[in-house]
């Protein structure tokens, strides 16, 4: 069990530390990919601790990889 906890933090890691990621940009995600390799919790708690928002839009998970507010214009 341990084994799967470090894998699913290192494929988390491996998001924010993506090029889009680090420059401020925005990464997406597979819903599927997400939950075959760590959980949505999982993301949604490392974004937050980062201040960055996710949503999910159709299949995928949005990660805006900024700390500014995101307004959903309709």
């Amino acid at each position: 069990m341990r084994e799967k906890k470090q894998n699913e933090d290192i494929w988390i890691q491996q998001i924010f530390e993506a090029a889009q990621a680090s420059s401020g940009g925005v990464v997406r995600r597979s819903c599927k990919s997400v939950e075959k390799y760590a959980s949505y919790a999982k993301l949604k708690a490392a974004a937050d601790d980062r201040g960055f928002r996710v949503v999910r839009v159709g299949e995928q998970y949005v990660i805006s990889c900024k700390r500014e507010l995101v307004l959903d214009v309709k």
